[in-house]
């Protein structure tokens, strides 16, 4: 049985289909491009919507960003409560987790995807090194370079073009990631004790 974090209330999140992004908000975690690219989803997609949980010293450069370019159906909601995080997982279709391009980084395997993995939801890796070799070694979801713009617009194409048996293949293949490679109650502790670290 996956333990996960005590939720405190339902959430509901504006799409009728939605990525989710949660965690610190800076400059690493690259998500200028990835707004960038939403634009080409949204212009075509009125009910997708691309949430961002979370606060950081990016936050008001990406909310410029988004009224600057006219970028729809970007929904920022500010910090929230640990206690919430199940709720926002659950709420969504796919969770996503992007870190600029570098050495460093791709070696890092970010606190918040084995907790992503709790939540059985399809993920997207818009990151280099191991996460992604994870990600389609175990089929959980899909990668994108963290500099290449088409490729992460494909990305949210592709999420949108599964299937509900693919997607649900997807969350039973990251119940035997997390199986494998991580410790499903070290995932939720170690979330929980660094949400708003850099990473």
């Amino acid at each position: 049985m996956v333990v996960k974090a005590k939720s405190v209330r339902e959430i509901k999140l504006p799409g009728a289909f939605n990525f989710t992004f949660t965690g610190n908000i800076g400059k690493v975690q690259n998500l200028e491009i990835v707004i960038e690219a939403f634009k080409e989803i949204s212009d075509h997609h009125p009910d997708v919507f691309l949430n961002i949980v979370g606060d950081g010293s990016n936050l008001s450069s990406l909310k410029k960003l988004v009224d600057e370019c006219g970028i729809k159906n970007v929904n920022f909601t500010g910090r929230k409560p640990i206690e919430e995080m199940s709720s926002y997982f659950d709420a969504s279709d796919v969770l996503f987790l992007s870190l600029v391009k570098s050495p460093l980084y791709s070696k890092m395997i970010p606190s918040k995807f084995p907790t992503y993995l709790t939540a059985h939801k399809p993920i997207f890796a818009i990151m280099e090194g191991e996460v992604p070799n994870m990600v389609n070694e175990y089929k959980v979801g899909f990668d994108a370079p963290p500099d290449h713009l088409g490729q992460i617009i494909n990305g949210f194409k592709y999420f949108l073009g599964l299937s509900e048996k693919e997607r649900l293949s997807m969350s039973q293949n990251s119940e035997l990631l997390l199986e494998s490679k991580f410790s499903k109650e070290k995932a939720i502790d170690t979330f929980e004790k660094h949400f708003w670290a850099n990473n």
